[in-house]
């Protein structure tokens, strides 16, 4: 690739904001990318920082199952406690007044909802990390990567 303002000479790098070649000339580094020298540069700090905020509010899916399980626990729990209580207040009654209420067959189907609800959260795949070969943090294809660091997110410590 040639560059851009310059068609007799080698680009060194892309600019992050309109990809165009640049060569040693023309190019300045911001941050995380190349920029044309005094064009892009704002429009790449800007990129750069939206990248950057977007990471750090986005949940990943490892966050998101996390989040799934635990609040499929809560409910089963709630529903166990439920239908035993349910349960356990209709067999009192049975017991006091001889005869089978609502509470009782209510209470058995809460408990066998609960007890379902808690073996579908067993069920749940562990948190999906990114597959092999990706950053390990904003999951970016590192294929071809020779630096050992990832190029979008800068998380160091990839193997070559």
């Amino acid at each position: 690739m040639k560059c851009y303002y310059h068609h007799d000479r080698d680009a060194l790098g892309t600019c992050k904001s309109c990809g165009r070649g640049l060569c040693e000339e023309c190019h300045v580094v911001v941050g995380r990318g190349l920029a044309c020298r005094n064009q892009c540069e704002g429009d790449v700090r800007a990129l750069n920082y939206l990248i950057e905020s977007n990471m750090r509010q986005t949940p990943t899916g490892s966050t998101i199952v996390a989040m799934a399980k635990r609040s499929g626990v809560i409910s089963a729990l709630f529903f166990l406690l439920l239908g035993i209580s349910m349960f356990a207040f209709g067999i009192n009654d049975f017991v006091d007044h001889g005869t089978v209420d609502m509470r009782v067959f209510m209470g058995g189907i809460a408990i066998v909802y609960g007890l379902v609800g808690l073996w579908r959260v067993k069920q749940m795949p562990a948190p999906n990390r990114y597959p092999p070969g990706h950053c390990r943090k904003c999951g970016y294809d590192l294929t071809g990567n020779e630096s050992g660091t990832c190029p979008e997110c800068g998380d160091p410590g990839h193997s070559p």
